[in-house]
């Protein structure tokens, strides 16, 4: 038996994966259903791991506007980004998984362990189970981590559903670097011909909310309701694997630092669990290529920590001379950056030149 602790989109498309290979799964969820709704804006990576129905796409990016302290530049993408609700992913993942097997348990929470194995509180009480596998994918908050003292560092998504101006082009997305009010960034995407989401990542909820009122009080939009998150970040001394216990997703820190979005690199380390416990171990050594990716997003997020509003305006002639820049899938930078340098040699070059002086400067 392999227990998967939470109904994640991790959770369920790695149970979904082992069920439909015959193993015998059994998936523990503290709630009772997919219930949160949130927006997601996914690259087409997601594609080559999932097949969706065309009606689970509520709308499509096809380019994006980085707005700076001192300036703006716009990046057309040859593939538009997806956006979907993340409900909708979970219920289709979670039919799957029901029909390939997978035995759900809904309102039965993990709440530790008993002699190794895992014990679940159900309305008969606590029980434990016999496994041969326990993967934790249950979220930024796991209670799987929590038991074992382990904890990942997180930060705190606010998204704020709004009307669209008309003014607003249809495909657009924009992206504000505000570093007054956080060092991440903050958006404004449609999902609909009329509406959009604009959010905002911070350290901290009242950093979240403070970000997120300002923008919309600038860009003059009033917050038809709200999307709260936690996101946990990637961590590269977390080891996913200890013992015969797992994590995935969130709980695993799979998540790209630099745009804080986890919805591909969560389903690529579902993928790599399940590779692992089909073949019998292994799991770190199937992780190499998500690793990689996301070591060299903790890189670039540290590039961008120690930029200040000159190198803002680097990074902007840069971008402006970046039109190649929309030909990558920022799920897929490690195997695209090595092609920079021939598609792109001068902006390759004025970007490492862009590196060197954040590094070097002495202000920072």
């Amino acid at each position: 038996m392999i227990a998967v602790v939470g109904a994640s989109s991790s959770g369920l498309y790695l149970a979904w994966r082992l069920a439909r290979e015959g193993r015998d799964v059994h998936l523990f969820e503290n709630g009772e259903g997919p219930s949160i709704r949130r927006r997601l804006i996914v690259t087409p990576s997601l594609l080559r791991l999932l097949d969706i129905p065309p009606s689970m796409v509520l709308s499509k990016v096809k380019a994006y506007e980085f707005i700076f302290p001192k300036g703006k530049g716009v990046v057309p993408l040859k593939q538009p980004d997806l956006v979907i609700e993340r409900q909708d992913l979970l219920r289709m993942l979670l039919k799957r998984a029901e029909h390939s097997g997978v035995k759900i348990h809904w309102e039965v929470p993990f709440v530790g362990f008993s002699d190794g194995e895992p014990l679940f509180l159900s309305s008969r009480g606590e029980e434990s189970f016999e496994v041969s596998w326990i993967v934790a994918a249950d979220g930024a908050r796991s209670a799987v981590g929590r038991a074992l003292g382990l904890q990942l560092e997180v930060v705190h998504l606010l998204q704020a559903r709004v009307i669209l101006p008309p003014s607003c082009p249809e495909g657009l997305s924009k992206i504000w670097f505000r570093p007054d009010l956080t060092p991440y960034f903050l958006w404004l995407f449609p999902d609909s011909p009329t509406s959009g989401v604009l959010g905002a990542i911070a350290e901290g909820k009242r950093a979240v909310h403070r970000a997120v009122e300002e923008l919309l009080s600038s860009e003059g939009l009033e917050a038809q309701g709200y999307e709260a998150g936690v996101v946990t970040l990637y961590q590269p001394t977390f080891r996913p694997e200890r013992g015969k216990i797992l994590f995935v997703g969130d709980a695993a820190g799979h998540v790209k630092v630099t745009t804080v979005g986890g919805t591909v690199t969560g389903l690529r380390g579902a993928r790599a669990c399940a590779r692992a416990i089909l073949r019998g171990g292994g799991y770190l050594r199937e992780l190499l290529p998500l690793r990689r990716e996301l070591l060299l997003h903790r890189w670039i997020r540290r590039i961008l920590n120690r930029m200040g509003p000159r190198h803002y305006e680097g990074l902007i002639r840069t971008i402006g001379r970046g039109a190649f820049l929309g030909s990558f899938s920022r799920d897929e930078l490690s195997s695209n950056l090595p092609l920079l340098p021939l598609k792109a040699p001068r902006a390759t070059l004025k970007g490492l030149c862009l590196i060197l002086r954040v590094l070097l400067d002495p202000h920072r």
